[in-house]
Order: C-alpha cells, then structure tokens, then sequence
C-alpha cells in the first residue's frame, strides 16, 4: 500500500518549552482511518499542525504523497490534505453556509462557473445541502462541524486531518460528525486518507489503526482491537477502553475483538449462564 504521508527521524521542540519530537517517526498509508489518541499535551495536534507546515520542526522530514514538505512545496501539500478543527466557530467566515464552502474554492481560484457544483456536492455529502442559505451562527454544533468538513471536501484533498473535531460537540451532534465521517470514508475508500485526533476511545476504536502518544513518543501502533486489550497499560497513560471492552473485562469475559455497545449486548445475549 503506498504510503500517504510519511515522517522520519523528526524533531521539534517549543519555543521556550523544550523537545517534544525527538527523532519520531510515524507512516500513514493511503487510504486508511489513523487514530492519534494521547492525553492532553501529549503532541496530537502539535503534530497535525507539523504535517500541514504551520509549525517548523527542527530536525527530519516530513513527506505527503511523496513530497517532501518545505517552503517550496508548502502549498502543494496543503492542497493534499486538508484540516477541521476542534471549534467550528473559528473556521466560519462566510455569510451563509454556501458562501463558507466558497470561500476555499475562492482562494484556490476556482473558476465561478464551477463552483456551485463543487459547493452543492459537498454539501450533500454531509448531508448539509438544505441549509446552504442558512446563517452559520444558527446551526448546532454538529451541524456546524459537517459544514466545516463540507468546506474542505469541496478541495477534494487526499488527506483529512479532524483535530478533536467531536470534543466540543453534544452526543446528538457527535454521532452525526461521526456517522458523516463513516459515509465518507466508506465512499471514497482508498482515495482517502483519514487521521483522527481524539482522545474519545469509542471513537478511536473505529479506526484502521490506532497510535499512542506520551509526551511526544510513540508508544503503541495497533489495530484497536488489539489495543484496548492492554486496559491496564492505556490507564497508566491517561486514557481508558471503549465500555464494550471495559465492561467485558469488569464480568471476566473474554472476546478476542472489540465490539460496539450493540454488538456486544447481541453477544452477551448469546451465552449460557
């Protein structure tokens, strides 16, 4: 499988706050879902924003496709992948919701006979395309944050990074994100390569693969379900297992993959007393 973004033998350190990076190396494949799960301050988004060049990192390289990410190729890279962040507030600058997802396509000099096309698409796609005359401030949370995402796929990148992007949300909207997020990639499969920055377990488990971070080491790259076996280890670090696996451990059980809530009450459901 080629291999989207790749990052070797990587440093950076805080102004003033010394090494977090050192020597940190990490391959994303093309057209996986990555989970980047850690507790806070342990490099996540430090790391998003090393990949999409708005930090310089010291040492190493990073490459996106290929492409070695540098001055000279900065604005390449950024046309490949593209980013929602974790308060869709401070994405917004539209005064409705068609003129927000324009505004990308507006400074990727889009022409304007295209553009309403490309801006109905993406919004069908987050299932946003009713509310494109809407004014941003009076969507919810969740609506919001499909909007956001609606705004970077209109780009059409290869990469989507979300940073937290279900954290500020309520569970209604955080299933919404999330079910988009599962259509998405169940659509464009291989042609999209998704890294997810969370530290919400239940959503990391939907990964392909999920990586550990501890003050900018990488401490664990599995398979989910592999993972959130090491229950105690993944506290030690500050984090838990999804409640499916949590509860299987709490009553003894043991069930060789992670399930969802739903699926683990139809097993449980299945055994003898």
């Amino acid at each position: 499988m080629t291999d989207a973004i790749t990052i070797k033998n990587l440093t950076y350190s805080y102004p003033d706050q010394g090494e977090l990076f050192k020597g940190f190396d990490l391959t994303v494949q093309k057209g996986e879902w990555l989970s980047i799960v850690g507790h806070n301050g342990s490099g996540k988004s430090t790391l998003a924003k090393l990949i999409l060049g708005l930090l310089d990192f010291d040492k190493g390289h990073i490459s996106v496709f290929g492409k070695k990410l540098s001055e000279e190729t900065l604005a390449a890279i950024r046309a490949e992948v593209g980013m929602v962040f974790q308060n869709p507030d401070n994405q917004f600058v539209g005064a409705t919701v068609a003129d927000d997802v324009a505004f990308g396509l507006e400074n990727r000099q889009v022409p304007s006979l295209e553009m309403p096309a490309k801006i109905e698409a993406a919004l069908r796609q987050v299932e946003m395309l009713d509310y494109a005359e809407r004014e941003p401030h009076t969507l919810s949370g969740g609506q919001k944050q499909r909007v956001a995402m609606a705004s970077v796929l209109a780009l059409q990148p290869r990469v989507i990074i979300l940073d937290e992007a279900t954290a500020m949300l309520d569970p209604e909207g955080k299933q919404a994100v999330l079910k988009t997020i599962k259509e998405l990639k169940a659509a464009y499969q291989e042609k999209l390569t998704m890294i997810v920055i969370t530290h919400d377990m239940e959503e990391a488990a939907l990964a392909d693969r999920v990586v550990v971070l501890d003050d900018g080491q990488l401490v664990y790259d599995e398979a989910p379900e592999t993972l959130f076996l090491k229950g105690h280890a993944l506290q030690e670090l500050g984090l838990t297992q999804p409640f499916a696996m949590a509860l299987q451990s709490a009553l003894g059980l043991q069930n060789p993959s992670y399930q969802s809530k739903q699926e683990l009450a139809t097993w449980l459901s299945t055994l003898k007393a």
